[in-house]
């Protein structure tokens, strides 16, 4: 058990699977043996993979504390917030003082919007937890909550500093020091983000307000456009400010410590040394088999090479290891370049069976639901992952509104669409679906024809705001202006162009 442990530890995952099973091998109903094969289950497999384990620990011993502590948290993590909290009183029941219990606790009140009750929650902790990343991650969201920016800046500043990777934590920094009127600090500490292609549009939006106040119109145009732009980028990794410093100094003594490698071979890739950073990130994985973290930067590597099927088999053999978050969107995006696109939503709906609260695999399922015109299945998705994040985000807004058109639920799409649009009005995106869903309804006016061609000035060559406005021309008798917009749109290969063409000859 100990040998199992320090391989976790020191990131030898399939090490620490071995070890784990040899000790069930030696002990199957070891109540310790077994909660940390479940622990285990879940960083290979996924969270629902693991209940099980947990379940049988119980079994062998009721009142194992450590087998409780993971099932609740697994639990909790699963969506499954009432058998979490049930599990949670068991604890406190055989240990009144237990931090964890009344942490989780305190996280299932704040995610339920129940912000005082989080805090008394917290308080029970008895500052036990405190310098743990989920504690300050919790505190932060709670002054925000509670309007404090400041205190929430300075308990998230050290968390975004030991985790400078951790994109909530960096996002609500970023937040934290915008309400408090910090602009540069703003500016600071979401620079890491909006330099990543897939910036998602929030961060470039505050990045760009920041700019704002600041006084640089050009800077905060350049933002405010990148976060109206339609479509996101594939993921991507941070860069550092020590990039160049790192990729032109020594390379690490040996090939086969991931600490300082995986640094290096990042930094060897942000320089565009593609091919040193391959060779030193294979001999870095041969080191490591057993080592997740060192088969991803592989498939990084390669990736970013041009070698999208060899990037594929560096992930898989990283998933069979460890299926998380990081190697199930790295695998999908790699399967996409790699030309199958539906082996890629295979994975993301793989990884959403044993994780269904993930927004990010959400997204990405949704996404593919709509592509594949599955409204009512989008529209499932989309509203869970509102359900998670709220109503601020202008993208996820436009895609309700465009599922429940589709669905056939005209009222609320035309909510929806005016609330993407309030969110966001400088977008094509917002003033498409916006338009397009006044249009569908029936709205009488100028109104649609404007925003349609709003999106059009802003989106010259999409062809399906001019398929949109083409219609919208036609209902408003600009049968030569509908001609354009539809001889456009049917010259485009977009999946609505057979209609568009039908519609074109129709007038």
């Amino acid at each position: 058990m100990d040998m199992g442990r320090f391989r976790l530890a020191v990131g030898d995952q399939g090490g620490a699977i071995m070890a784990a099973d040899g000790a069930l091998t030696l002990a199957p109903a070891d109540p310790e043996a077994l909660t940390l094969r479940g622990v285990l289950i879940r960083d290979q497999y996924g969270l629902v993979a693991a209940l099980p384990w947990f379940e049988k620990a119980l079994q062998a011993n009721r009142d194992s504390i450590p087998a409780l502590t993971e099932y609740a948290a697994t639990l909790a993590d699963t969506g499954r917030a009432s058998a979490m909290l049930s599990v949670t009183r068991r604890i406190l029941a055989l240990e009144p003082g237990n931090a964890r219990a009344w942490f989780m606790q305190a996280v299932m009140a704040a995610r339920a919007g129940k912000a005082d009750l989080a805090r008394a929650l917290l308080v029970r902790t008895n500052g036990r937890l405190d310098r743990e990343p989920a504690t300050l991650l919790l505190r932060g969201v709670l002054h925000l909550s509670d309007g404090n920016a400041v205190l929430a800046a300075e308990v998230l500043g050290p968390l975004v500093a030991a985790q400078p990777d951790n994109r909530v934590a960096r996002t609500l920094l970023g937040r934290a020091r915008y309400l408090s009127a910090d602009y540069s600090g703003t500016v600071a500490v979401l620079a890491p983000l909006v330099a990543r292609e897939d910036a998602d549009s929030y961060a470039l939006t505050l990045a760009g307000r920041a700019q704002e106040a600041l006084g640089d119109p050009l800077a905060a145009q350049d933002l405010l456009a990148r976060a109206a732009a339609p479509g996101r980028a594939a993921a991507d990794f941070f860069a550092a400010p020590q990039d160049d410093a790192r990729a032109y100094g020594p390379a690490p003594a040996s090939a086969a410590t991931a600490f300082d490698n995986i640094p290096y071979i990042r930094a060897l890739l942000r320089t565009g040394r593609m091919h040193e950073a391959v060779e030193r990130a294979q001999l870095l994985s041969r080191a490591n088999p057993g080592a997740p973290a060192a088969q991803i930067v592989l498939g990084d590597a390669l990736g970013v090479a041009g070698r999208p099927a060899d990037a594929v088999r560096a992930y898989e053999v990283a998933a069979n290891i460890r299926f998380d978050r990081a190697v199930a969107l790295r695998l999908a995006g790699a399967w996409s370049r790699a030309g199958d696109p539906a082996r890629a939503v295979q994975v993301i709906r793989l990884f959403l069976s044993q994780n269904p609260m993930d927004v990010e695999a959400q997204r990405l399922s949704a996404a593919a639901s709509m592509q594949a015109r599955d409204w009512r299945g989008a529209l499932r998705m989309l509203q869970a992952i509102q359900a998670q994040t709220g109503g601020n985000d202008a993208l996820l807004m436009a895609d309700l509104a465009r599922t429940s058109l589709e669905s056939g639920d005209l009222a609320r799409a035309q909510a929806y669409a005016a609330q993407a649009y309030r969110l966001m009005p400088a977008s094509p995106v917002t003033a498409d679906i916006y338009g397009w869903t006044l249009l569908r309804s029936g709205a009488k006016g100028q109104g649609p024809v404007d925003l349609l061609e709003k999106a059009a000035m802003l989106a010259p060559g999409q062809p399906s705001v001019q398929w949109h406005l083409g219609q919208a021309y036609a209902a408003a008798g600009r049968k030569a202006a509908a001609k354009r917009a539809l001889a456009f749109a049917a010259a485009s290969n977009f999946p609505d162009r057979q209609q568009a063409a039908k519609a074109l000859a129709a007038l």
